[in-house]
């Protein structure tokens, strides 16, 4: 009785039993190197170290051209009277119209609230808070 047990179980071997027919084993196969495949293609693209940074390489000699003066430009950037206008013309003119904007309209609410044409429920809570 032993050892037909132990013919049974030299029988038995798991790699070789499917619950799937040898058709569906080949479709998974094929499947499986398909992926494999489409892995190995998506790495190359995507790994490779000679496109840019953003998957995209730009072999027009223009745009390099273009981004290298645009990251290289401080390099060779000169204080001229020119540039002096440029930054006074874009940081201090606007911080100085809508600051003066302001404060007339603090002036007028605080001109109209010392005089009294403002009643006390009518006047703001947060006229100091910007």
């Amino acid at each position: 009785m032993r050892l037909s047990l132990i013919r049974r179980c030299r029988r038995f071997d798991p790699s070789k039993m499917f619950d799937e027919s040898p058709e569906e084993l080949d479709k998974m196969r094929r499947r499986y190197e398909l992926r494999q495949k489409l892995k190995t293609e998506f790495n190359r693209f995507y790994y490779n170290p000679y496109n840019s940074a953003y998957g995209v390489a730009y072999v027009d000699p223009q745009f390099e051209r273009y981004y290298a003066a645009r990251f290289y430009r401080l390099d060779y950037w000169k204080p001229t009277f020119g540039s002096f206008i440029q930054f006074v013309a874009t940081i201090f003119i606007p911080f100085i119209i809508l600051t003066r904007f302001y404060q007339n309209e603090e002036d007028i609410y605080w001109e109209k609230t010392q005089s009294g044409e403002l009643t006390y429920k009518n006047r703001k809570l947060y006229c100091f808070l910007y």
